[in-house]
């Protein structure tokens, strides 16, 4: 597949039961003449938004929202390059499961997580998890997302007045907190 894919695997019971394996759904951009273009492994913005229980929208690169319904599980997998991997959790009722691939970075800074709490609700309780210096999970409203090969994270409560809780690893861990202009801005380094 070409940079920018992400698999759907569909696992409800009654589904699994009608076909003789879950399907799983690939989608990617680019085509022969994309190809030749060099779009493979590129910078690639990849944007996936909660609309209800089970059902969310897919965009790759700013073309057309796909809309999956009746999935419990997504797969972003940015491949090479350096990706910009957007998960807008928007409904607190999701409950889909979230894994976010960001692949081999370029040399220019990596691949970019942003996750995005449901706006107005205050408890969305967002917790981030390192699990080793590119990985670990992000759990919102309910909704975890599990990353890896991913160079940066970034939390947007959408000045819902959270609280973000970082939690350490079993190692010794150093946490670098730096405020911005503003209360509800700045960045946490964990190493």
């Amino acid at each position: 597949p070409c940079s920018g894919a992400f698999a759907v695997v569909v696992t409800s019971a009654e589904r699994a039961r009608a076909l003789p394996h879950p399907p799983v759904y690939v989608l990617g951009v680019g085509g022969p003449a994309s190809r030749r273009e060099g779009i493979w492994n590129a910078d690639d913005d990849i944007t996936l938004q909660g609309v209800a229980a089970n059902s969310y929208t897919v965009s790759v690169n700013a073309g057309p929202a796909v809309l999956f319904v009746g999935s419990n599980a997504v797969t972003l997998n940015g491949l090479s390059g350096d990706d910009d991997l957007d998960v807008d959790v928007n409904v607190a009722s999701l409950a889909v499961a979230i894994t976010v691939k960001g692949g081999l970075p370029t040399a220019s800074g990596g691949d970019i997580l942003t996750v995005t709490g449901v706006d107005g609700a205050a408890g969305d309780a967002p917790t981030f998890t390192p699990t080793d210096f590119d990985a670990g999970t992000v759990v919102t409203a309910g909704v975890t997302i599990t990353f890896d090969e991913v160079e940066l994270v970034d939390y947007d409560g959408e000045a819902d007045d959270e609280t973000l809780t970082i939690d350490g690893t079993i190692a010794d861990d150093v946490f670098r907190y730096v405020p911005a202009a503003t209360a509800d801005a700045g960045s946490v380094q964990v190493s």
